[in-house]
């Protein structure tokens, strides 16, 4: 019977334990309120940490007048810079730009409209959609915020209706939803093409936020070594 470890986690306790022994917590996270006026879509990245893999584990959303789609992006494939990026500019050149494959098993190129998310040279995590790519070159949608070193791992998210990626619909009229899955984390996919482990991979939030505006509340969650725990 594998060893029960006691966690708090936002006041509460969680019994955790794993199939291959003990899970290790290596810390709890949360974002708080953000919104956009409509049409403008609303994003929030989740770092990733070193060692651990990033359970989101609920997420509290509030809607106006029309459904939205709420999406838990995850790294499909990851490269690194071959040279470093100025601030105040838009472009990063890409030692792989095909990082992932497709469900035939061939090389799948980066596009425009894919998400990518980086380390600054500083440390931050950012984060942006592709507006055009010659070659390795990625010409990101806005200026890069401060320097990219080379070498910095780059993260590919691909495009947001991806089937890797967790897909929720809420319900309409300032309906707030919140999605509880201590278990498994909210982004845990199961049976999916060349599933990766999630180690320091950061989750990428992200809402159409069509027509009316709509509120990230909160989204929050831990990070764990184990792909699977239960809750007792």
């Amino acid at each position: 019977m594998p060893e029960e470890v006691e966690m708090s986690l936002g006041g509460g306790s969680i019994l955790m334990e794993s199939d291959e022994g003990v899970t290790t917590m290596g810390g709890i996270f949360g974002k708080g309120y953000k919104t956009q006026t409509a049409n403008t879509v609303i994003t929030e990245i989740i770092p990733g940490t070193a060692s651990y893999k990033t359970r989101v584990t609920s997420l509290i959303y509030r809607v106006g007048t029309t459904a939205h789609t709420l999406t838990l992006m995850r790294p499909v494939g990851n490269t690194v810079t071959s040279v470093s990026a100025a601030s105040g500019q838009k472009v990063m050149t890409l030692v792989n730009a095909s990082p992932a494959y497709t469900a035939a098993g061939a090389l799948e190129t980066l596009a425009a409209a894919d998400w990518l998310a980086w380390k600054d040279a500083d440390g931050t995590y950012q984060y942006d959609v592709i507006a055009s790519i010659s070659t390795n070159s990625v010409t990101m949608t806005v200026n890069l915020p401060s320097a990219v070193s080379a070498g910095a791992t780059v993260w590919a998210f691909y495009e947001v209706g991806r089937s890797s990626h967790v897909q929720f619909n809420p319900g309409v009229s300032t309906t707030r939803t919140l999605y509880p899955n201590f278990q498994t984390g909210i982004t845990k996919q199961v049976n999916e093409f060349n599933v990766r482990t999630g180690v320091g991979d950061p989750v990428l939030f992200h809402s159409d936020n069509g027509t009316a505006d709509g509120f990230l509340e909160g989204i929050a969650g831990i990070y764990v070594t184990s792909d699977q725990f239960t809750q007792t």
